[in-house]
């Protein structure tokens, strides 16, 4: 605002804003940490609502913290908490997009948010939120196209699609004049992508690069990806991603034992 006296430094920020561009760096970590300290950044966040409740780098921040408790919820099997906590996402998000179309987090967040509301709704309203989670998704990489958690997403958009039933598939084509829709190879694209943007990799990616040969019938492929991601060491346990890490490494160590056979193929 044109009434805060500038900070004594080359920021170039004023007091107010160094204060919040701090308070933001403390949830993210939080966010990134580990249950407890997520936990924590949700009360840090609904704690402040009152005086931040229109700033849209504030309200994706709390889509996110909502969604990842909702998940702690859903793993501990407080499913009423977590279905409540992704209701609050959702909404969290869409005021988000209403302040500010151009925010690519909040397109990331929303979308996230809208897939996981699914698990609590029939097969229409899922897919309609699906093909929705898609287009704030494409949204999202247009705005940061080095985003490689975005792509990673893209191809797990994809990949669902190509494991729809023919149920759902009937029902899409219902709701769409032209449903959308995506294969296995245009999934192995964009995690591919992911992976070129994040070169170190992680488990959870080339997991489904893997799953996505599985379904192509390349199962030398799908092992040569399986042995990739079991090569990452796994994240400490105490951060978030230790946690999806050790969920990741369960289905891989599965999927080598069941198609170690084909190692060899050519």
């Amino acid at each position: 605002t044109p009434d805060i006296e500038p900070v004594a430094t080359t920021t170039g920020l004023g007091y107010e804003e160094t204060e919040l561009v701090e308070f933001f760096a403390k949830l993210d970590d939080l966010m990134e940490g580990s249950q407890e300290q997520q936990q924590l950044s949700l009360k840090l966040i609904t704690d402040s609502l009152a005086e931040y409740n229109n700033n849209p780098s504030y309200l994706w921040r709390l889509c996110k913290s909502q969604y990842l408790c909702a998940v702690l919820a859903g793993q501990d099997g407080a499913k009423d908490i977590k279905k409540d906590l992704i209701l609050e996402a959702v909404q969290s998000g869409e005021r988000a997009l209403k302040i500010d179309q151009r925010n690519s987090e909040a397109h990331k967040w929303y979308a996230i948010s809208l897939g996981s509301r699914g698990e609590f709704q029939g097969v229409k309203e899922k897919i309609l939120d699906g093909f929705e989670f898609k287009s704030h998704i494409d949204k999202a990489a247009e705005l940061n196209p080095g985003d490689h958690i975005t792509h990673h997403l893209l191809g797990r958009f994809c990949y669902e699609v190509s494991q729809l039933s023919w149920i759902e598939r009937k029902m899409a084509s219902t709701l769409f004049a032209s449903p959308p829709s995506a294969s296995l190879p245009e999934a192995i694209d964009h995690f591919l992508q992911a992976e070129r943007l994040k070169p170190d990799g992680w488990k959870e990616n080339r997991l489904f690069i893997a799953k996505c040969h599985i379904g192509l019938g390349e199962y030398n492929q799908a092992v040569i990806w399986l042995d990739k991601a079991d090569s990452i060491p796994l994240a400490s346990q105490d951060v978030r991603e230790g946690i999806k890490d050790k969920l990741s490494q369960q289905e891989i160590d599965e999927l080598l034992v069941k198609y170690e056979k084909h190692r060899c193929e050519k």
